[in-house]
């Protein structure tokens, strides 16, 4: 685990969440102009749409953060803590909405533009999660597969690859084994964990094929049914990750209640993305 991804002269530090963010949104931003090559768009327009997406998106990656993983009591909360983090399912869930708020301000075309954006966005959510196993967060339950993770107590600085004295980071891994009784004080390695973000990574490639073919398939047959590849994204990305939830150590459980809020959620977001896919596969090629 590197969360310390730069440390020059021991004043500027990046860490590897926010660094593959950054290539995350890079590599995003590059597949999605490669699909739009052939459909003689407006650059700049094209490229301010990937600008009011990306800023939806993190709008409503942190609102979702702060709602089911910082433990917010409302909306101040909400509204004034934005330093816990980023939750990349309210990325998916609210994003798209404001995005189509302006599309339609600007008097775009929403579902063509957004189904050449997809396939992109999920290839970038996967470099993203590489970016949280190399960070140590968003990691899974103790297992006892051969392929569970253990993460060491502290995080290595890079180039250096040495311990820092101060500040020392504690990985999030090691800190749950040793709430959950895993590991002693004095121990160096978390217990072996699930690889939750491996999972997702895997998933998210297997998901980012599938939009392609979707995608390059309408594009061919010169189809207008661009709104079947939105509805796949966001009803298979709440797939993807309604089950990986079922692997996380963060996934928080009212009493009794077999299914967190997250994925009641995700739920209610796979039903109606079915139900709208479903409903756009039946228009004619010619609407």
């Amino acid at each position: 685990m590197f969360p310390i991804h730069l440390d020059i002269f021991g004043s500027t530090k990046g860490f590897y969440e926010g660094i593959y963010f950054a290539i995350a949104v890079a590599l995003a931003i590059w597949f999605a102009f490669r699909l739009a090559k052939s459909e003689n768009l407006n650059k700049d327009d094209f490229m301010l749409l990937l600008m009011v997406a990306l800023i939806s998106g993190v709008i409503g990656g942190s609102i979702f953060q702060q709602f089911f993983y910082s433990n917010a009591t409302g909306l101040k909360d909400i509204i004034s803590d934005w330093d816990n983090g980023f939750s990349i399912t309210g990325a998916v869930i609210i994003g798209p909405f404001l995005t189509y708020l302006w599309c339609k301000w600007k008097k775009l075309n929403y579902w063509k533009l957004f189904a050449l954006v997809v396939p992109a966005i999920i290839l970038g959510q996967a470099a993203g999660r590489l970016g949280c196993f190399m960070n140590g967060d968003g990691h899974g339950t103790a297992t006892e597969l051969p392929w569970g993770v253990e993460f060491p107590r502290y995080g290595h600085a890079v180039p250096s690859f040495e311990l820092k004295a101060e500040p020392r980071y504690e990985s999030d891994a090691w800190k749950y084994s040793l709430r959950n009784g895993l590991v002693e004080p004095t121990d160096t390695k978390s217990a072996a964990v699930h690889p939750s973000q491996i999972y997702e990574l895997l998933a998210d490639l297997v998901l980012f094929a599938f939009l392609l073919k979707l995608f390059n398939r309408i594009r061919e047959r010169k189809d207008a049914r661009w709104r079947m590849v939105p509805f796949a994204y966001v009803g298979g990305y709440s797939l993807i990750r309604f089950l990986i939830e079922f692997t996380r150590a963060d996934r928080e459980l009212a009493d009794g209640a077999a299914l967190s809020q997250m994925q009641w959620l995700l739920i209610l977001a796979m039903i109606v993305s079915a139900v709208l896919f479903w409903l756009a596969s039946q228009k004619s090629a010619k609407a």
